[in-house]
């Protein structure tokens, strides 16, 4: 069977960037939508080929994998797991 190499698109890419929702609270890099947005060419070519490249050696960069977590209360005992959004 002939093995198929999927890479990820520049075009997708740059739709993903387009379609960043806009006055959300940056990750923990501080990167803001707004930034990555207004960023040249430049700098969506160089998110093209680092996502390519953590794809094919299934590698990631060590910030990639933190993330800081907010919880959201709903009503009710704020004790409860449950009584937080998701």
């Amino acid at each position: 069977m002939e093995q198929y190499k999927i890479y990820i698109l520049y075009s997708e890419v740059e739709e993903a960037i387009r379609t960043l929702k806009k006055n959300k609270s940056p990750g923990s890099d501080g990167t803001a939508a707004e930034m990555l947005q207004t960023g040249c060419e430049a700098l969506a070519r160089q998110i093209h080929e680092l996502s390519n490249r953590a794809w094919y050696e299934g590698t990631i960069p060590e910030e990639w994998e933190k993330s800081i977590l907010v919880p959201i209360p709903k009503k009710g005992d704020l004790s409860e797991c449950a009584n937080y959004r998701t």
